[in-house]
């Protein structure tokens, strides 16, 4: 009735039970009505009780669609994933095609050749086995999560070209935005310490 489930009713009946257990452990003399009463027989002031440390909530909490990113984000560290080290990050730039290779390449150079990215930042990154999954990046000296990036919401990933200055590095184009008509489109690149792990990063 009033759509109020048995999963409700019992936790009700748990919440109940717990106050009529504390006031009397309290030994509130001025309540003594609560731990005479019956089960399911609160006043409305008992049934409105709040607590100290905040206002207790009334039904089931709502739930916004960020919820399941946040719950994913909790527990990266638990999806199945495989782990990169000896990576260096490089920066990102924005990118009106996120899907042309060419335009990737040249960002690749331009990042790779500036003089403050010599050395870029240590990183570790940490890229799931499934479409569903986060790209994680953790800085190297603390191991904290530096960002995180949906896997299904990168466009275009491309390695440097084989024989020059580029051939350690690797970089994908992630959409910024919340809709398709406001995303921006940027250009994240990565250095891989030694040259040839550049062909297990995919």
């Amino acid at each position: 009735m009033l759509g109020v489930s048995l999963s409700d009713k019992i936790r009700n009946v748990e919440k109940n039970q717990s106050y009529r257990h504390r006031v009397a452990k309290l030994k509130w003399q001025w309540a003594g009505h609560i731990v005479r009463g019956r089960d399911g027989r609160w006043g409305p002031k008992v049934l409105e009780w709040q607590p100290r440390t905040g206002k207790r909530s009334v039904g089931r909490p709502p739930t916004r669609w960020t919820d399941d990113i946040e719950r994913v984000a909790v527990s990266d560290v638990d999806q199945e994933c495989t782990v990169f080290c000896g990576v260096s990050y490089l920066g990102a730039q924005n990118i009106a095609d996120p899907k042309s290779e060419t335009d990737i390449q040249r960002i690749m150079k331009e990042l790779s050749s500036m003089p403050e990215n010599r050395d870029g930042i240590a990183v570790s990154i940490s890229i799931p086995v499934c479409s569903q999954g986060l790209v994680v990046l953790y800085q190297a000296a603390t191991n904290s999560v530096m960002t995180r990036y949906a896997v299904n919401r990168i466009s275009f990933y491309a390695r440097g070209a084989a024989g020059t200055p580029v051939a350690s590095c690797f970089a994908f184009t992630w959409s910024h935005g919340e809709t398709k008509e406001s995303a921006v489109y940027r250009c994240h690149v990565f250095r891989c310490h030694i040259a040839e792990a550049v062909n297990q990063v995919s």
